[in-house]
This record gives C-alpha cells, structure tokens and sequence, in this order.
C-alpha cells in the first residue's frame, strides 16, 4: 500500500501502515495491479510518486502523455476483491486521496458550470444506485478551478488540473464497478471556502444534495484544509460527539439532509451589510443624477429624451496601406437597414445568450455632443429606481477623474474609495461582489479621455483582486477578463478614438447617432414646457434648416433652444445661419449677455480662459488641472461664467480637491479658435499650418481641429462691425485679423477639391459654408468633379445640407454616389432634387422608401426626376438584402405601383431607367449564401434587356452548383447581349458542364466565358469540345484549375481548329503533364499556358 502526502508541489512516499481502511485498500488495489517491486502504472504515469528524494516535476505535456498511459493501462487491471467488506465502503466509492480522486466511471458524471466554480459535483444516475429505499447523498468538493462536463461512457476518464481539495472519503452506496475516473488536481495555492451542501431531490426535481466528507485519517502527515471539518466534528464517525447514540443509518441521513436544507438556506442569504451598501449607493446616485451632468438648473428626468442607438458592427475596410494591417471601423448602415438594428436603452445591457460567467464588455460609442454621458447618468437613474434589477451593483466612474489619480490602487480601492465616499464594513460587500461577479456593472465614461492607453490590451495586467497597479495595469485587467471575470462593463468612447483600435474585442457595439426628427420635437417641447414659447420655437427653428440640421446633436440641440429663448425674447424672428453665429451668441451670454462693460472688464481674463482651450485641443483633452491655470482669479472666473465645470477627484472626507473641465468640445474648439486668431504669437502662416487639409496627422487628431477650422473660418470672415471680436481686439490687431483672413482665403482657393479624400471635401464645404462668401463658395463648387463620390464617408444631416448648398453653386452637371453613407431620407431628397444632379447612386432601400414618401406627399415632378435620375450600373450584390431590394426594384416596374404619380398609364409600359441602362452585374454573396441567393437572381435577369458582363465569381466563391446552373441555362435565351459570362469558382461539375454546353449556342453575343476553378473533368471537357464550334461569337475560354486530363485537353484542342474566331483558351491543369501542354501549345498557339 503507498500513500501519497503532498508538499510544496512534490509526492513523498511514505511507509505502509499496518492498519488500511478499506477505502485506502480500495485506492491501493486499483492503483497496484500487481506485487511486483516495479512501479505501478499510476505511479508512473502522474509522475508524482517516487522515492525520496523527490523528483522535478515533469512539463505538462509529458505529464499528459504519462497520465494518458496510465488510463490505458488501468482501464485493462482488474481490481482485486477488498478483504473486508463492510455496509459502509466497498471498491466502487469515489475517494479522495490528496490530490488525486477515482470515481466510478459507470457511476455518474461529473459536472460543472462553466468559468470559475466553488465545487465539483458527482451526480449519479438512479440505475446505479441501491434500490434500499434509503435516502441518498451526493458530495459537493471544493475546488477554485475550472472543470469541463465529463460524461460516463463506460470507460476511464481524466479530468485534469482542479485546485486541491480536503482529502475525504466520500460514501456513495453505488453499484460494482471497476472503471474509474481520476481527477489529478494541481498542487493548492489557496485554500477555496467551505462549498455550500446541496440538497439531493427525487427524479422530478432538478436540485442535487451533498453530504461532508470524511476528513483525512489523522496519522496522515498532510496539512488540512482550514475550511475541512475535524473528525470529532463530523457525526456518524470514529470519534464524533455530534452523532446521536443508538441512531440508524436511516436516521443519520435523514438528520444530515435536514442540516443540509438549513445550511444551504444560510449560504444563499444575502448578508446584511450589502443590503445596506446597495441602499447607500442607489442613494447617492439618485442624488447625483437629479440634474442634467454640466447642468445645474436642469432636471433629468423633465428633459432627457431617447436617442436613437443601433447595435454596431464591425467591417474590415481593405486598400489600406497602414503597417498595422487591416483596419476594422463600425458598419455604416443604411436608412432601411437602421431600423432593423434600433435597439431600446434596456438591451444595451442585455446578455442573454451569450457565455455564461464570463466578463460582458459593451462599448457605446459615438461623436461628440452625441449625448454618450447623458445616457449613462440615465441608466444609473434607472437602477437606483428598479430597472437593470440583473446588477446589484453599479459602480459609475468618469474618466476624467481618472485622470488626476495617480497612485496606484487595487480592484477594492477603484470600488470603494473613487467610485463613491469610502463606507465602513466594505470587507463583506468586497468578498461578496468577487463571489457574484455576474452582478456587478461596471461604467467607465469617457474612456478616450485617459492617457496613456495605447496597446493596454496586450499590456501587464492586475490578475488579482489582491494586486496594486496602474490604471492602466487596473484596466487592463479587466478588459482582458483576468480581474473579475463575470462583470458587465460598459464603455463610453468618441468614434475614431483612442478606443476604436479596440472594438474588436468587445462583445457588443452600440453606436449611438442622435436625435431623429420626432426626438428633435419632443425635446424642443420638454426644453419650453411652462412657457408660451413652444410653438413658436418650433416654427423657428424649422423655418432655418440648416440650425435644425444641427439638431441631430442633443448638445447643439440644446445650444439652440436657449439661442431661440433668447431670440424671441427680444422679439426678433431669425436664427443665425452658421454654426460660427450660433456659439458666438452663446459665448456672449455666457460673458454676461453682451454687457460691454463686462467684455471690457474682463478681458484679461477672456484672453488667458481662450489660451486655456487652445492648450487642452492640443493635449487632446477637456480636463484641466490645476497646474494649467495660471491664477485663482482665471479659475474663478472660468467656473463663474460656466466655461468650466468642477468635478471631484477623490470622494475622501479628508481631501476636498476638485479637477475642472470645459462643458463641451464644441465649446472649447470655439474658443480655442478665437485663440488663434486673436493672439499675436500666432501668424499668418502658423494659422494656416494649424487648418491644413493634408492628411499628416492621425485621424483622432483630426477629429479634434474638425470643429477648430469651422469655427477659424467663421470668425475671420465676420462683419466688422462685430461687438465681441472689437473688445478683444485693439487698434494694432485688425491689420493683423486682415491679414489671416486674406491667408486662409487664398488658401482655400488654391486647393483642389477633386484630389481630396470624400471625408477632407466635406471638410472643406463645412468650412467654406461658414465663411458665407459668394465668391469663396463658387470658386470650390466650380473646381468640384462632375462625378463626385461619397461612398463610405458617413453623412449626417448637417453634413448634407452643406454639400447641397455648395453643389448648388456648381455651375455644371454633375453625379454623386451616396451609397454606403448612412444618409437620411431628408438629406437624400436635398441632393437628389438639385437641378444640376444628373444622376446619383444611393441604397435601393433607401431610394425606393424615397419614391414612396414622394408619392404620398403628391410631388409628382419631383418623384418622376428622382426616378430617372437613379441608375444602379454597375451592380454589385453583396448581400441576401441586396438581392431582396433588387427584386423590390423589378417588382415597382412590372405593377406600375408608382407610375400613377408621374404620367398616364403609357409611362408604364417605360422601363425604369435604373433596369434599362443596367449592363454588369456582380454577383458577391459567397459560399454561405451564394446558392440560395443565385436562385434568386437567376428568376430576375430576364428583366434586363442590356444586361452585357455576368460575374457570378467576383472574387467569391459563390458555389452555385448544379441547381444554380441549371436556373441559368433556363434564361440564356433572353440574354441575347451578354457579351461575358464569368462562372468560376462555383462548383460546377460534367453534369452542370453538359446542361451548361448545350445551352451556351443560344447566347448569341457571348466573347468571353470562364470557368476557372471547378470540377470539371474529361467528360465536361468533352461536352464543351463539342458545342465550341457552334459558339461564332466566342473569343476567349478559361478553364484553368480544373480537373481536366491530357485526354480532355487534347480533345478541347482539336474542337479549337473548327473554331477560327477563338483568340485564345486558358488550358493549364494540374492533371495535365507539362509535356503534354508544350505539345499542344506548339499545334496551337491560341492555347494560354499561364
């Protein structure tokens, strides 16, 4: 008999002992097959056991292998007959013996759930229990480790590496057996918590049961787990005080159930100090979420309004010639396809169907001013009131108070110290959030605000709650799911930010994308509420579409509710018409609603808070600290006027200290600009560098001067006679403001628009709308491409208004693609009914939802310009969706659903013009959708009388297969134009070259045909030999790569000297020796080897 005692990761042997109890002989016997001096294959193939002194622990792959043998070995001994029976153990009990546990393969399973467990569980199915009437108990063994499902197939199973258990003897009465399963477990690092007992129940019912172990024989040298009872503590053993004299087994089970029951109801009571932490917190943020953040006078809950917010996706944008590789931004959606991925606030944090026990991370990004914190400041005013009932937790951290923290901290630190003000008895809560992860959300607002993130993802990481580190190190952690695995964490970040390299890693993307037009009235409504403003509000800023454009931005929407107020307060009717004006008008009533005096006063300080701005652009961010504030008067000031807002830096009783920030990045750009051209440090030619449209910089720091040039463009072409800019300027700085003026006018003018990238063009047409010179605006409207393209630069409302008003200076016709831009019905109907737009391309969806919306207004000119001006050549159809709207397309045709609008029933007889003049179709939904989605088009292509290219491969594999060839012959004798038919890479076999051979005659027109990469053999070669002759039009034959012999290849030879007009065939093969195509290249010289 060996008995194995585990130290510091090593197994001594120890001498035999003369008294065995019977589970140890059972362990001994099925572990020693044999006397013989050699080692047992147990012993062997653990590689644990040996003489002292002990061995080096062997790599895990040779440890695998070794306990690999072992099983194979085992699983053919027989195990011996005990001694010693008793009613108590017999061979087939699972034991437990230090690191190792043997249970009865044929016995049960061993299950857990997945990601981290307190217990491993051994079910029994009822066959292999005693039918004694008895009740019957399971075992619940601690352990820390992660353990896959076993199922018992009858033979021996290893399950490896399970955190250390206390060594006990578990009593299942069990029937015979002698397969067993072995768990080897690694050597213990922490001692796990005692496991709850769980109840077992009758078949009906779905809970298990567990009765404790038998701890370790006392003459054992093995140190015992703290959490495993003493043996006088154990009832029904040698030695126990708890047991009842005289009681029966039936009475010990029955009294061990009961105790269980009581225990488990214990276990799963929620203590009462998180309770109470969970009360404190719901308070404090139902206190701190009253008002709108940056708002003191604004209610939350009177002036929230939904936005609207899609579930994001990410696509792999190709042609880039980053080092990086690959480049993945979110899918920009089209106008019909946004409604099916519209999501409420409620599924941003809904998990359902995803991995269980593993760490959720939800990114909700989305531009500046897109209203990312007003959104989580609801959703923690939710579940301080009920809602998100899934988190008994919810900890909410802005990013930029992360900023001021620079020591380094632990999880508990982060939860209980910067979240919130420190509580005492946090220590119960602590353990209690590390054992229900699940409930727990975590909230970082703000995250492109931190510094010094770039590659966190892969950097050194906390792993433990007990470890201190970085923010980074902390964040880390978390994101890579090593800390608190199971948590929800929510991310807030701009798009095109620090975050954006990894959305990739996220389990879910919401993209939040403003207001829509019926969301822009309800919080124009909420905004004037209890006044006798409202409907005039509206009309005014309905009547300025390019102020409602901007309204999108729930920040600027705001920003013009109280410009409006004021408006019509005075009793004027106008709104201003640039965005320049508008924060101008802003920016004086923050000074003191255009006090001169107070301008005057205050200037100093104006000049200091507008190089403040400046400096945090360039830093690239919002925060400033103290040290970038010059004075207590400049700060003062700042906060008084509502240019900064404070912000706690640590919730400590004892420290009082507060951060600051600008109130928006709008905001801050705007003055950051006035800083540029109001200072002198700053020339001519410095301005210019600042505003150049040459792609140097990254596209994050792009993001941040997008707003800066606006606002420089604004400003230096405003009247003279302005109120603001002549206070702050003196006498010997209007020579200066001309001059900068002049420089970015003639700069703006040397510029080529057709050689800008579509996003630096929309650029440049914001900048030369706010300037508002005639003279400017036509100058870059002339230079403007006749075929512009906007395809895959997203376009927001205020984005299409602009380039319609620039575009309408162009003095020639012109055609734009806006497919591929997310642009709304609105901005579409703008572009598409400028006189000067010729032709356009944009989603079908979308162009069709369009005419609809046209025909129910009754624009009857209008709908019938916008339908022949839609063109769709050439096609590319990527998508099941695609194809859908194409059929939607043929289907308006054939019923004249629209035609009623535009001219008597004689127009319906015309083809739409987008049928008409289409000539080339590609055909790219790849091998998952491709057969499906062929049999869908094949019905369809009789509908295009011009149809000339067919590409059925379009660098895809489509595989459409015998059905989808036999669909296409089926048509061949309508596409009397097609002039080439590409079907490579689709699958196609002799039975599809032989359909596909007799039908080829019938497209007269046919001078290309490629049949590159199929399963085309001798046989298909043959066919196609035989119908060549017949093929007049035919020029070219591609059928490289397939499986075609010297056989069939010599066969297709002598069919091409009946073909004179052939130019050439692309014969190579694999299965053609090279001697052989030689031979037939020096017959032929129109045969193609390459």
């Amino acid at each position: 008999m060996m008995n194995a005692e585990f130290r510091n990761g090593t197994v001594t042997r120890s001498r035999s002992r003369k008294r065995k109890s019977t589970s140890s002989q059972t362990l001994s016997n099925e572990a020693q097959p044999n006397s013989t001096g050699n080692s047992t294959p147990l012993e062997q193939g653990l590689g644990q056991i040996s003489k002292a002194p002990a061995r080096k622990r062997k790599p895990n792959c040779q440890r695998k292998t070794a306990e690999q043998k072992v099983i194979e070995q085992s699983s053919n001994s027989t195990t011996p007959k005990c001694r010693r029976r008793t009613r108590e153990c017999s061979s087939t009990l699972p034991v437990v013996n230090g690191h190792f546990m043997a249970i009865p393969a044929s016995a049960g399973v061993v299950s857990t759930p997945s990601g981290p467990v307190s217990h491993i569980q051994v079910q029994l199915p009822l066959a292999n229990l005693k039918s004694s009437g008895k009740p019957t108990f399971l075992t619940t063994v601690p352990s820390l480790g992660s353990i896959p499902q076993c199922n018992s197939s009858g033979g021996i199973q290893l399950l490896p590496a399970f955190t250390a258990v206390p060594q006990q003897i578990i009593r299942l009465p069990v029937s015979g057996t002698t397969q067993n399963i072995i768990i080897v477990s690694s050597p213990p690092q922490v001692s796990p918590p005692h496991s709850p007992l769980i109840p077992i129940s009758p078949p009906d019912v779905t809970q298990s049961l567990g009765i404790q172990g038998i701890p370790q024989s006392p003459d054992r040298n093995v140190p015992m787990s703290p959490s495993t009872p003493s043996i006088t503590d154990m009832p029904n053993t040698p030695g126990s005080s708890a047991g009842v004299p005289n009681e029966s087994p039936d009475e010990v089970c029955q009294r061990q159930l009961s105790d269980t029951v009581t225990e488990r109801e214990k276990s799963t009571e929620k203590p009462k100090s998180v309770e109470e932490y969970t009360k404190i917190v719901k308070e404090y943020l139902k206190d701190i979420c009253e008002y709108m953040t940056m708002e003191c006078d604004a209610l939350l809950e009177a002036h929230y309004t939904d936005v609207t917010l899609i579930q994001g996706q990410l696509e792999t944008k190709t042609g880039r010639t980053s080092t990086k590789g690959l480049e993945k931004e979110i899918v920009i959606y089209d106008e019909a396809e946004k409604e099916k991925v519209t999501i409420e606030r409620w599924q941003m944090l809904d998990f359902s169907g995803g991995k269980p026990k593993e760490t959720k991370l939800v990114a909700l990004v989305g531009r500046a001013g897109m209203g990312k914190s007003i959104l989580v400041q609801k959703i923690c005013q939710d579940w301080s009131q009920g809602e998100f009932s899934q988190f008994e937790f919810v900890f909410w951290f802005e990013c930029r108070r992360l900023n001021g923290i620079r020591k380094s901290f632990s999880l508990k630190d982060l939860l209980f110290e910067v979240f919130a003000k420190p509580q005492e008895k946090t220590e119960e809560v602590f353990r209690y959030v590390l054992r229900n992860p699940e409930k727990v959300l975590l909230i970082f607002d703000g995250f492109d605000e931190l510094p010094d993130l770039d590659g966190f993802m892969n950097s050194s990481a906390c792993c433990s709650f007990r470890d201190s580190g970085s923010i980074k190190e902390l964040f880390a952690g978390l994101f890579q799911k090593r800390l608190l695995n199971g948590c929800a964490i929510l991310i807030t970040a701009r798009t095109k930010e620090a975050f954006n390299p990894y959305l990739a890693k996220v389990d879910k993307i919401v993209e939040i994308i403003g207001f829509s037009s019926h969301q822009i009235n309800t919080y124009i409504s909420k905004y004037f509420a209890g006044t006798n403003f409202t409907t005039d509000a509206l009309e005014l800023i309905e009547n300025n579409q390019f102020v409602l454009s901007y309204c999108y931005s729930p920040l600027i929407c705001r920003f013009v509710c109280f410009v409006c107020e004021l408006v019509l307060k005075t009793g004027d009717r106008d709104l201003p018409k640039t965005l320049t004006g508008l924060y101008l008008i802003v920016f004086q009533q923050l000074i003191n609603r255009d006090n001169s005096i107070a301008l005057q006063s205050n200037c100093s300080f104006i000049v200091k808070l507008l190089y403040l701005a400046w400096n945090s652009i360039q830093k690239h961010q919002i925060v400033v600290f103290q040290n970038d504030l010059d004075s207590k008067e400049t700060k003062e000031f700042a906060l008084g006027h509502k240019f900064l807002f404070p912000f706690p830096l640590n919730r400590s009783p004892e420290m009082d200290e507060f951060g600051n920030a600008f109130g928006s990045t709008v905001l801050q750009n705007f003055l950051g600009a006035l800083h540029l051209i109001m200072t002198p440090d700053v020339r001519a030619q410095s301005l210019i560098k600042q505003v150049t449209f040459e792609k140097k910089r990254k596209r994050c720091q792009e993001d941040w001067l997008d707003m800066v040039r606006r606002f420089l463009s604004g400003l230096l072409f405003l009247n003279n006679n302005d109120q603001c800019l002549n206070f702050l300027s003196s006498n010997s700085m209007d020579s200066l403001l001309i001059r900068k003026a002049k420089s970015l006018s003639n700069y703006l003018k040397e510029l080529h628009p057709s050689e800008l990238s579509p996003s630096k063009l929309l650029e440049l047409c914001h900048c030369v709308y706010e300037t508002q010179d005639v003279d400017l605006i036509g100058d870059i409207a002339s230079k403007i491409g006749d075929e512009l393209s906007m395809a895959g630069t997203r376009l927001t409302p205020p984005d299409a208004f602009v380039l319609r008003h620039i575009l309408a200076k162009a003095r020639k016709n012109l055609a734009i693609d806006l497919r591929n831009t997310g642009i709304d019905l609105l901005g579409l109907e703008q572009l598409v009914s400028l006189p000067n737009v010729t032709l356009f391309r944009a989603p079908t969806g979308d162009t069709i939802k369009l005419w609809q919306s046209l025909q129910h207004r009754g624009g009857k000119a209008l709908l019938r310009r916008c339908m022949e001006k839609f063109t769709i050549n050439p096609l590319k159809l990527r998508s099941m969706k695609d194809v859908d709207d194409l059929t939607a397309l043929i289907q308006i045709q054939e019923e004249g659903q629209l035609y009623p609008c535009t001219k008597e029933s004689s127009f319906k007889e015309l083809q739409l013009p987008a049928i008409r003049d289409l000539h080339k179709i590609e055909f790219a939904l790849g091998p998952v959708s491709g057969s499906q989605g062929f049999l869908k088009l094949a019905e369809l292509l009789t509908s295009f009388p011009c149809l000339q290219h067919l590409d059925l491969e379009a660098l895809s594999e489509n595989k459409i297969g015998d059905k989808g060839v036999e669909k296409l012959t089926d048509v061949f004798p309508n596409l009397t134009v097609l002039e080439t038919l590409n079907l490579s890479q689709n699958s196609i076999t002799d039975k599809s070259a032989e359909k596909l051979a007799k039908a080829l005659p019938s497209l007269i027109s046919l001078k290309t045909l490629s049949l590159y990469s199929n399963c085309i053999s001798d046989a298909g070669a043959e066919y196609l030999a035989e119908t060549l002759p017949e093929m007049k039009s035919l020029s070219e034959l591609d059928v490289k790569y397939n499986r075609i012999t010297d056989v069939g290849a010599k066969k297709l030879t002598e069919s091409l000297k009946k073909c004179p007009g052939m130019k050439s065939i692309a014969l190579w093969n694999t299965t053609i020796p090279h001697a052989v195509l030689e031979h037939l290249k020096k017959e032929d010289p129109r045969i193609d080897l390459l």
